[in-house]
């Protein structure tokens, strides 16, 4: 329900991928990744706290894949 508020609102494709084409930043979007998706959010915004884990574990994976460690 809140994300399709969020995708009407705030287009990725005018918000996200603007923001990281301006800066130059490396950027790691749930949409774009199975491992983040599927994540319990009790109250709609923040992830439950074995989520949370899960999330951030996922989230390190992914960085470490992608070799972001580097990034200027």
């Amino acid at each position: 329900m809140w994300r399709e508020v969020e995708r009407k609102g705030f287009p990725r494709e005018d918000i996200w991928d603007e923001l990281l084409r301006r800066s130059g930043a490396p950027g790691i979007h749930f949409e774009d990744h199975a491992e983040l998706q599927n994540l319990t959010l009790p109250e709609w915004l923040h992830l439950s706290g074995a989520d949370a884990d899960r999330y951030t574990e996922a989230v390190l994976a992914i960085i470490q894949r992608q070799d972001l460690w580097k990034q200027p």
